[in-house]
């Protein structure tokens, strides 16, 4: 049965009645965990549909998406791990629907970045973690290796490579007083998912250094200041939950963007 996003005319317009099909086709093919690929793909198209032209079920298809990124990158790594690819054809429409969903979250952004960003950010920050780590003890992920082994293998993943780069196109946007917000969010996920989370921190830090770097200092010291002052000493590594997050994150920048950290110390010993 052809769904309403096969039918419906090439001005991509959805009436009720097309929206309300593709909800019950979605739902239907949500709460089924086995699925051919047919079956799968018009969920999939579905989920688009709905992403686009239903904002009530973003959670809900931001769920599915996330779940699709995280089977895909499971595949990825299987494939690495045996030498071979998936012959069915499932890791080949999963990266498509990621690409066609990642477009959409794009496009987004573009067109109305303050009310799609603190959404996009959480979510995609959060999913990022969570793959770092659930996947950390794989064989093919370096378990001792370099940041830059790390980043390598990651940025290599068509689907972490996505969605990483969604993520960082919400701190493309940010202004001086949105910037509190998302690097706080940053901070809190790479004390989440620490260590695993901290290619992501190098990959979007080096993006956005300057922003990254100054917002970093503030935070750390913000979280010190409310923290740190009164805990006994023998405690405050466990107090501050966000200095060796703060510590690990300014490492990692220092080698390249050096100079913007001394610059962001200087002028905040200037402040004070």
């Amino acid at each position: 049965m052809a769904t309403a996003a096969e039918s419906a005319n090439s001005s991509g317009q959805y009436n009720s009645n097309d929206i309300l099909k593709e909800v019950r086709h979605f739902i239907h093919g949500a709460s089924h965990k086995v699925l051919s690929l047919r079956q799968r793909e018009t969920l999939s198209q579905s989920a688009l549909v709905l992403l686009r032209n239903l904002p009530t079920a973003r959670y809900a298809v931001l769920e599915y998406i996330a779940n699709v990124f995280d089977e895909a990158v499971n595949n990825y790594l299987v494939e690495i791990d045996v030498g071979q690819g998936v012959s069915d054809g499932s890791s080949q429409a999963m990266e498509s629907f990621l690409h066609d969903a990642c477009g959409i979250l794009h496009g987004f952004l573009q067109t109305n970045y303050s009310a799609w960003a603190p959404i996009i950010s959480t979510w995609s920050l959060e999913l990022l973690g969570h793959i770092s780590s659930k996947y950390s003890d794989r064989r093919c992920v370096p378990q001792r290796g370099s940041l830059m082994e790390l980043l390598q293998l990651w940025l290599t993943c068509k689907p972490t490579k996505l969605l990483i780069e969604v993520a960082t196109q919400c701190f493309s946007g940010i202004v001086s007083a949105e910037a509190a917000t998302y690097v706080d969010a940053l901070l809190e996920a790479s004390v989440k998912f620490s260590p695993h989370f901290d290619w992501v921190v190098a990959h979007i830090g080096s993006a956005f250094p300057k922003v990254i770097i100054t917002r970093v200092l503030l935070c750390g010291i913000k979280d010190y200041s409310q923290h740190g002052m009164s805990a006994p000493v023998e405690s405050r590594d466990t107090k501050i939950p966000k200095m060796g997050s703060v510590v690990g994150i300014l490492g990692h920048l220092a080698n390249k963007h050096g100079h913007y950290i001394r610059d962001a110390l200087i002028k905040l010993f200037q402040v004070i």
